[in-house]
Order: C-alpha cells, then structure tokens, then sequence
C-alpha cells in the first residue's frame, strides 16, 4: 500500500512541477513576443538560461550527493523559483539588462529543477523497489501536454500577465505538496536493504571519475547532439508554426500531441525493461526517430506535417525519458549519480541547448526556419553515429549470451 501511495503521490508532484514549468518556460517566446521582443533578443535570454544550467547543475549534483537531501533542496527551489516569478511584471517593464538579470536569477531554480526532480525520485526508488519510474514520470507528460494545449487557449482571453499568476500558484502548490514526500537519506537510515552509504569525495574528483567513464561520456556526448535540436526547436516551435500558418492555438495542441503520447510509451518502455530489453537498444531508437522527424519537419514546411512531425516528437521522447535517469544510475556507481544526472544535463540541456538556442535566433532571424531545421538533423545524425558502436556492442553481447545458453542447453541435453 505503502508503495503504491508513493507511486500516485510523485506522480502528482510530476503534474504540479511540469505544469509550473510549461506555463512560464515552454512559452518563453510567446511571451518575449507579446512584450515586443524578436527571435534574436528570446535567442539570447534562453542562451543565458542554459548558461546558468551549464554551471549550476554540476553543483546541484554533488551537493545532493553529498551535503543535501534532494527532497529539501526541490522544497528549495520551488519555493525561490516561484516567489521569484512574481517579479516578472515588473522585469519586463525594465530595459532588457535588467530583464535578462532577472530572467538569469530566476533561472537558478525552477529552470533547473527537472534534473534535482529526477535525482529525488531515482533516490526514493532505490530504497522502494516496487516504485515504478515510468509511472511516475508518465505525470510530467500528461501535464506538460494539457498544460499546454490549455495556456494555448487562455492566453487570448486572460492577457499574457496570467501566465504569472498561474506560474507563481502551481509552484506553490509542487512544494507543499514535495514536504509530504519522502526523503531518501531518511530511507537510507531506515532501510533493511543492503546500500550502504557512499563515501565522501571532493566536488573534483567527482568530476574527474565521471570524464574518466567511458559510457558517460558517449552518452553525455549524444544527449548534446539531442539537446542541441529538441530544445531549442521547442522554444522556437512558435516562429516555425507561425511560418506554416499556425498560432497560438495551434502551439498549444503541438505541445498536446507532442506530450499526450508520451505517458503511453514511458509505461510500454517500462514493460519492455522488465522483459529485458537493454538500455541502449532504446535509446538508439529513439535517437533514430529523431533524425527521421528533424528531416521531415526541414523538408516539408507545412502545418499538418509539423503537427504529424509532434507524434514522432511524442514516441522518441517517451523513449529517452525513460531511459535517460535509469540508463545514467546504471553506469555509474551509487555516490555519484546525483552528479551524474546533473553534469550529464548541465552539459547536454546547458551546452547542447545554450548552442541551438543561439545558433536557431541568428538562423531563424536570418535564414528562416528551413536551414536551421536541417542544421538540427544533421547534428542529430551525428549523435545517432556516435551511439551506434554502443548498441551493436549490444547486440554482440546479446549473440554470445544467446549462443552460450544454447551449448548450455546442448550440453545438458547430452546423454
């Protein structure tokens, strides 16, 4: 019983926390818009934003590992981030350097807030064995997609100054919610599982073992590749859709189709895991339908086709949701993982996405969104070249188990 309410109570903390965060952050360029500002100055500001992930999350990651429970340090953030969105009325009446600090300081929290969650919950499921992290995190998708499709529709009706409100009430609400919720190191104290806590190491030489790990590095290296393309065409899908025809309505049901799927695939991931299927067959999947939706969407610039392109966005998101924490946790040992988590996405969402928000407003603003969108492919194929020796190394090891287990048989078959 017990692990069943944790399962549907960190599912709800998923709906509350991506619902805050698709509000404010996956409307960022409508709402720079609608104050007068152009695809090069939103280019900016997100490039600034990852900045701050770029070099936060790192330090994030060995705190919790380290200093911090994550449950406490999320309480943190939420608590910080939204009080500190009620000032955005007032920072967008101000000369964009002021803007661009306000918009920086806020991003030290709830910006950076998708990784610490991760962190929490993988914790948390170390000690409960029956919580199920497909299910959990299946609650983000469904609320990023009719959060989405809904602030679509309001936006018109209520004003943009809404958008806050909303931001600041949910984030409230995420943690309020996070202070019921367990705590891992208080699980650690208690469990009857054999983990025994890490030892304590520098912030250096956690670092220092993590480039040193071969896997983590490849992966970290494909999950730029990734980040480069899906975030940044996130934050541009308005001036894209726009180009085709759309608006504000029809954002609203990309971000519902691109995320209504997503609770589906997670959850059929999650019984694919269990019969077996390895990590990195299903991240190289999802890399591959990556590229196919980056080409289609450079060839073909309509609006049908785009909507059509957030169903492929939908299934390869799913899979690399799902794989990413638990794929991370599995190639590094327990006391690094946190940092593992948070280096892994300073890098790819910091660098990766700091890359294509500023290669994306110089292109659009310039180009259109055609180039850009191939630019975005072709990054994206180079990610998939570099992960495919991982998963034909794979499909090796999987042969010589298969062809062991066979003699096995043949042997004890034997007379």
């Amino acid at each position: 019983m017990r692990i069943d309410r944790n399962n549907g109570r960190f599912f709800l903390l998923q709906v509350l926390f991506w619902a805050a965060y698709c509000v404010l952050f996956g409307y960022t360029v409508t709402i720079f818009g609608a104050y007068g500002y152009s695809a090069q100055a939103c280019g900016i500001v997100t490039t600034l934003q990852y900045i701050v992930l770029l070099v936060a999350q790192p330090v994030y990651g060995y705190l919790m590992d380290n200093l911090v429970s994550p449950k406490w340090f999320f309480v943190g953030l939420m608590v910080l981030g939204g009080l500190g969105a009620l000032g955005l009325p007032w920072a967008f009446t101000q000369p964009m350097p002021i803007l661009m600090g306000y918009f920086l300081v806020l991003s030290f929290f709830i910006f950076c807030a998708p990784a610490v969650a991760e962190t929490w919950c993988i914790s948390v499921i170390n000690y409960t064995p029956g919580m199920d992290y497909g299910l959990v995190r299946s609650g983000g998708s469904i609320s990023y997609a009719v959060t989405g499709l809904i602030t679509g529709n309001i936006i018109a009706p209520l004003g943009i100054r809404s958008l806050f409100g909303i931001h600041v009430a949910v984030a409230l609400l995420a943690a309020a919610l996070a202070v019921t919720l367990p705590d891992p190191v208080k699980l650690r104290e208690h469990s009857s599982l054999t983990l025994e806590k890490p030892p304590r190491v520098s912030f250096g030489k956690a670092i220092g073992f993590l480039l040193k790990n071969k896997p983590f590095v490849i992966y970290t290296l494909c999950m730029t590749c990734y980040n480069f393309a899906s975030r940044a065409t996130q934050v541009y899908m308005p001036i894209i859709l726009a180009g085709a025809g759309g608006g504000d309505a029809h954002y609203g049901l990309s971000l519902f189709i691109a995320s209504g799927g997503e609770m589906l695939v997670m959850l059929w991931v999650s019984r694919l895991v269990v019969r077996g299927v390895r990590m990195e067959r299903l991240f190289g999947t999802a890399l591959a339908i990556f590229v196919v939706r980056f080409f289609l969407l450079a060839a073909v610039n309509n609006l049908w086709v785009i909507l059509a392109g957030q169903v492929l966005l939908s299934v390869g998101f799913g899979l690399q949701v799902r794989v990413h924490t638990q794929y991370l946790s599995q190639i590094t040992p327990e006391g690094y993982q946190g940092t593992a988590i948070l280096l892994c996405a300073s890098v790819a969402s910091g660098l990766g996405a700091m890359l294509g928000n500023y290669c994306g407003g110089e292109m659009i603003e310039q180009m259109g969104t055609q180039p850009y969108l191939y630019l975005c492919a072709a990054v994206l194929l180079v990610g998939f070249l570099l992960f495919l020796p991982t998963v034909l190394s794979v499909r090796r090891q999987e042969k010589e188990e298969a062809a062991r287990f066979l003699l096995r048989q043949l042997e004890e078959e034997r007379p």
